[in-house]
């Protein structure tokens, strides 16, 4: 039996890369890293511009006046790592699977 080589382009004879389908389970990875990234970017630009009824007494404890930074974390630190790695897992790109599980990791942390 032959070795299967890469499909080349025909315009202009370069190999292309072949990647292997996405799957059910990297299709629900996919979603499910799309909806947090856009529920954090909502909730974040929420936060940032209207507080979305938060108490302001809520912000005592911390060292800042407004919700704005509470809602710039949030999107830094949850939707943008959540968009990336849904960018990866869409690209299926190699670092796909670690990225994946930093970005649960850092849900939970």
């Amino acid at each position: 039996m032959a070795a299967a080589t890469a499909p080349v382009n025909a315009r202009t004879g370069a190999r292309r890369e072949v990647r292997p389908r996405l799957g059910w389970s990297g299709g629900a990875l996919l979603g499910l890293l799309v909806v947090m990234a856009l529920n954090a970017l909502g909730g974040g630009v929420g936060l940032a511009t209207t507080g979305i009824g938060m108490p302001d007494s809520w912000l005592e404890p911390l060292p800042v006046d407004s919700w704005l930074w509470p809602g710039v974390a949030l999107v830094l630190t949850v939707g943008v790592p959540q968009a990336a790695t849904a960018w990866l897992v869409a690209r299926r790109h190699r670092l796909a699977r670690v990225a994946s599980v930093a970005a649960g990791v850092g849900l939970v942390l």
